[in-house]
């Protein structure tokens, strides 16, 4: 009878001293700070040399990083003096009709047999000095025409390259700043999901001492995924360092640089869902560099085939003028010195190997300019088809992020009511079962994992994609703002340190 009725009190009033032993646990937000301290301290872990922890983070949000690839990335620097030599050829092709000037003194000294004009042979010792100076003109008239229209085109062309590789740059930047974003999200999701995993132990060990485990593993499992947990911090650490030293290389920063994000983590929308796939392949065909650059291309294999075709009807010119003081006399005499000039002008036509060869030449140049045309055909094709398939995934993006929201809202809920009602509760059986809660904190993790994924995805396609329509992704992010998902947002997860 006395054993009954212990057992009547322990079924009433055990429940409400677990739930009074239990500490209060705030439901986290998607949006609440998780800069907790790391679990595992310093006594935990094995010594490793490897890693610096004494080395100061720098903050560094989305935009700096695409301005400092822009400004510091030595591809876009080698691309930029590619644009300079072109010029200097455009420079130089402008001045093939602009004679030089060629002057100096000049001596002449013969022994022996001459001939006059008459025909005459005879012996003669004489010499002379000719202090001269003037223009000299020797250009392919045809050249001088064509190639300055040749020089032009590879202009343009080498300037789009040089846009091409500035936008690479940028996305690449983009792209590894979104990297070391997703690291630190998972850290800080790590560090949200180590919160409620003690708040769950603690429930399980009051369950534990009191004899009410529904199983004598209970502990055990929970202490288990707590390990888990904790082993996967330690990876993301190291892969955080990691992420930092990828995005510090392609900023040309010092390599033991360790950067942090200074920014949350939320959907940005550069391109709007209104544009149709019609409309953006028309603005990466008028805009796409790499495009553009391959039609400038073709465009200097079009002018080199119509210099080829006029060479033979278009004269060389040369002319030259001499002038200054002439002085000689016999032997190694040099007297009677007076002025002297000296002028010739002078126009050719020339047929390379009976016009043979200016047929073949034409010929090659005209097959030049097919591989050009078909090159441009191809990288059209490319460029379509890039933008095609960067716009349908994010288009598919838009819809995979509201589910991945919704999911997360979903077990948000779930874990909210659980924790009212049953999470500190004893069943009827007097039986405190950790495996509920458990599974619950599964799901946070992996529905908020899968979040972060979705959000950082849809951002790299957003800028894959505006890159693909041929724009810097610089350029996108003042735009960007102003643009609003179409999807019902959650608050930006946090990660700022």
């Amino acid at each position: 009878m006395k054993t009954m009725i212990y057992q009547l009190i322990l079924i009433v009033f055990l429940p409400e001293y677990l739930l009074a032993q239990i500490p209060t646990l705030p439901l986290p937000t998607p949006d609440s700070k998780m800069n907790r301290k790391p679990y595992a301290s310093s006594k935990e872990r094995p010594v490793n040399n490897y890693a610096n922890e004494q080395t100061k983070a720098y903050p560094i949000d989305l935009a700096t990083s695409i301005r400092l690839a822009d400004s510091n990335s030595p591809l876009i620097a080698i691309a930029q003096a590619r644009v300079k030599a072109a010029q200097a050829r455009q420079d130089l092709a402008n001045l093939l009709f602009v004679p030089s000037l060629s002057f100096g003194p000049g001596y002449f000294r013969h022994d022996g047999v001459d001939q006059n004009r008459r025909g005459d042979t005879f012996t003669v010792s004489r010499s002379n000095m000719y202090g001269l100076g003037g223009p000299s003109l020797r250009v392919d008239a045809a050249e001088a025409i064509f190639e300055p229209l040749v020089r032009m085109q590879q202009l343009r062309a080498t300037g789009e390259t040089a846009r091409a590789v500035r936008n690479k740059i940028q996305l690449y930047a983009a792209s590894n700043y979104y990297e070391l974003v997703r690291v630190h999200g998972k850290l800080a999701i790590n560090n949200e999901i180590l919160d409620r995993i003690n708040q769950m132990i603690d429930r399980a060990q009051i369950a534990d001492k009191a004899g009410l485990s529904k199983t004598k593993g209970d502990l055990n499992r929970a202490m288990t995924e707590l390990f888990l947990r904790k082993q996967e911090r330690i990876d993301l650490e190291g892969q955080a360092g990691a992420a930092a030293a990828r995005l510090a290389k392609v900023l040309l920063l010092p390599p033991e640089t360790l950067l942090v994000p200074s920014e949350g983590i939320y959907p940005l929308v550069l391109i709007s869902q209104d544009k149709t796939l019609e409309n953006l392949m028309e603005l990466a065909v008028m805009n796409r560099p790499e495009l553009n650059a391959s039609r400038f291309m073709a465009g200097a294999a079009n002018e080199r085939l119509k210099l080829a075709k006029s060479q033979p009807l278009i004269p060389k010119l040369q002319m030259d003028y001499l002038g200054g003081v002439f002085g000689g006399g016999k032997n190694g005499f040099i007297g009677d010195t007076g002025g002297r000039e000296d002028i010739l002008l002078q126009a050719n036509w020339e047929l390379r190997n009976f016009g043979l060869g200016n047929l073949a030449q034409i010929r090659e140049r005209r097959a030049q300019l097919e591989e050009s045309l078909f090159e441009v055909t191809e990288v059209q094709a490319i460029t379509t088809a890039e933008v095609a398939e960067s716009a349908r995934i994010a288009a598919a993006k838009f819809e995979t992020l509201e589910s991945a929201q919704k999911a997360v809202v979903q077990v948000e809920e779930l874990y909210r009511k659980l924790l009212a009602t049953s999470f500190g509760l004893i069943s009827p059986r007097e039986e405190y079962d950790a495996l509920e809660p458990l599974l619950a904190i599964q799901e946070i993790n992996r529905a908020r994992n899968l979040y972060l994924a979705e959000v950082i995805d849809f951002n790299r396609t957003q800028f894959e994609l505006y890159m693909a329509i041929g724009e810097p992704p610089l350029a996108a992010l003042d735009n960007a703002k102003k643009t609003e998902l179409k999807v019902p947002a959650l608050p930006p997860i946090n990660i700022i340190p």
